[in-house]
């Protein structure tokens, strides 16, 4: 968790909203990313015992996605072919309160 280190993302996402609206976003972000982190403190060694997935095997699995993720971002593709104006779109729950504030880091 590093909130200092989301603040200019934060005002990059939301400068064109007003005050009240970037304090709803502040504080849905920090609400998801508080129910996030408690409920993987909780239920995330139940869920994985569930699931049958071990530790290793999911880290294994968000190596792979984040590396096509990088191979996306090398290549130049883009996912913002018909995106919504920023207005429209609410980034509290992502990408702020997850995966920025409550991401891998915090939740582990």
């Amino acid at each position: 968790m590093d909130p200092p280190g989301i603040v200019p993302i934060f005002l990059a996402l939301t400068h064109r909203r007003g005050t009240a609206a970037m304090r709803r976003l502040a504080l849905q972000a920090t609400l998801t990313a508080l129910g996030v982190i408690v409920g993987f403190a909780l239920f995330g060694q139940a869920i994985l015992d569930y699931l049958h997935v071990s530790l290793p095997a999911l880290q294994a699995s968000g190596g792979l996605l984040l590396l096509l993720v990088a191979l996306e971002l090398l290549m130049g593709k883009s996912g913002q072919i018909g995106a919504t104006p920023d207005e429209d779109v609410n980034v509290a729950l992502v990408p702020l309160g997850t995966p920025l504030i409550a991401g891998p880091g915090a939740i582990v």
